[in-house]
């Protein structure tokens, strides 16, 4: 079955810039959140989305998950100085078309997130956050698969690239609120 996507010209992509697609795409689903705030300084947030995104003829949309769902707690000290936040999210299957492979599955992935700050003033205008994430399992491929040719000419010789789960990461930022 073929897709929207692999009728397009290239120039639809042009620098990253994506336009509308030719033809309709129908969405149907739903979403359900919620938060609670025990009052304490805890506070959990939970969500989780399904949405049929089908182009012209019932296909999923290529590169846009069927489902996806995230869990999160915060912490916030009672003196306000410092917090804390963790997340996990999950991905589910998402397709993509590439030529000469066909219309192939990827995703299906879960993504930790933590993080902590600190007001390092009384008047809490200078903070430091430090923000780390890590994919639960490095071996899922996490994006979408395409072609390349190993000489950079538009051979034969053509294999399936994907990006698995990266490292763990480490981000610490400052700010200043004035």
């Amino acid at each position: 079955m073929r897709d929207a996507l692999s009728t397009l010209d290239p120039s639809y992509f042009n620098e990253g810039v994506y336009v509308n697609l030719p033809g309709t795409v129908e969405v149907r689903g739903f979403e359900l959140s919620g938060t609670v705030d025990f009052n304490n300084g805890f506070t959990a947030i939970a969500s989780y989305t399904d949405a049929k995104s089908n182009v012209e003829g019932g296909a999923q949309l290529v590169r846009v998950p069927r489902s996806y769902g995230k869990v999160g707690a915060s912490y916030e000290a009672e003196s306000g100085v410092w917090g804390a936040d963790a997340s996990v999210l999950w991905v589910g299957k998402i397709e993509n078309t590439v030529a000469g492979f066909g219309r192939l599955a990827y995703g299906d992935y879960v993504v930790a997130d933590f993080a902590a700050h600190v007001f390092i003033d009384a008047d809490q205008k200078h903070k430091l956050t430090a923000r780390g994430g890590k994919p639960v399992r490095r071996d899922v491929s996490h994006s979408a698969r395409f072609r390349r040719w190993s000489d950079g000419t538009q051979t034969s010789r053509r294999f399936l690239v994907g990006t698995v789960g990266g490292p763990r990461t480490l981000h610490v930022s400052y700010s200043y609120a004035f």
